[in-house]
């Protein structure tokens, strides 16, 4: 017998005993055929998720009566399924919710519709996978949820980066992109390459991209600008700068002395040895 579901999806998700058994067929409460695994289905229980042999959870808000639910489409099991079934129970909202895994999410959501159907389903961005059909954004009052609906995108760098390269980790922490450009770099996939997405940026944007760099008078600790040859140069032995944007080098004092050039710290004589003189 065909599945039932809400909204006359069965069109999408529909399959008899036989075919439902296949691997790899898209329909509800499955990853690439594989369902939900028994503990999982456990925890689901022990919460008062009674999720139907259809592999949609229907809501008190719309149990009585199917064809009222609002479906609630998901990717992974793992991104909230449980979360947003334990919100819709206890805030009594008509959704029937599934989950179907990335991939049959991305497959789904266009036969939606591209069929005149109207569901909620899981998207993030900046990503363009849907960002064609120019879908409404649905919100939730914070105080009734568990999880985030709202996550900021972060930079993610290696730590030793600031020892390493200063300059370069100055430019990533002053990347930002707003909202509106990363949409519009989403929208262009379609049509141009990576490449050319960001090499249009950078020629539109001067201004912006412009502020991200750094002073180039703004020299590293061990160098200074020399404003003659508009460059910054190392401070050389018996010299040190040790802090940023100097535009010359201190002479080590007496006692102490720096061997190597762009040194930032001028270094006490060992036993045995001394520096009569400044700048050795």
């Amino acid at each position: 017998s065909q599945l039932t579901v809400p909204m006359g999806l069965a069109f999408f998700f529909g399959c008899d005993a036989t075919t439902c058994a296949q691997p790899g067929l898209i329909r509800p409460g499955t990853e690439n055929g594989a369902p939900g695994s028994a503990s999982y289905n456990a925890r689901l229980l022990a919460n008062g998720v009674n999720v139907s042999s259809d592999g949609w959870y229907y809501a008190p808000g719309c149990a009585h009566n199917h064809s009222e639910c609002v479906p609630v489409i998901l990717g992974a099991q793992v991104w909230n399924h449980m979360e947003w079934c334990l919100v819709a129970k206890e805030q009594n909202l008509p959704l029937a919710i599934t989950f179907l895994g990335w991939f049959g999410e991305i497959l789904t959501v266009p036969a939606l519709f591209n069929a005149g159907l109207n569901a909620l389903f899981y998207w993030w961005q900046p990503d363009n996978t849907f960002l064609s059909f120019d879908p409404d954004m649905v919100f939730f009052s914070e105080e009734i949820l568990d999880i985030k609906q709202f996550q900021y995108t972060r930079k993610v760098i290696w730590e030793g980066l600031a020892a390493v390269d200063e300059e370069i980790y100055d430019f990533l922490f002053k990347v930002s992109l707003t909202n509106t450009d990363m949409d519009q770099m989403m929208a262009d996939l379609g049509t141009s390459s990576v490449g050319d997405i960001a090499c249009n940026w950078v020629r539109n944007n001067n201004a912006t991209w412009a502020n991200w760099l750094r002073d180039p008078t703004y020299c590293n600790r061990g160098f200074y600008y020399n404003s003659t040859e508009r460059l910054c140069k190392a401070c050389q032995p018996g010299t040190v700068t040790s802090l940023f944007g100097r535009r010359g080098c201190d002479v080590c004092p007496r006692g102490t002395h720096s061997i190597s050039l762009a040194s930032v710290e001028c270094e006490i004589c060992a036993t045995g040895t001394f520096a009569s003189q400044e700048g050795q």
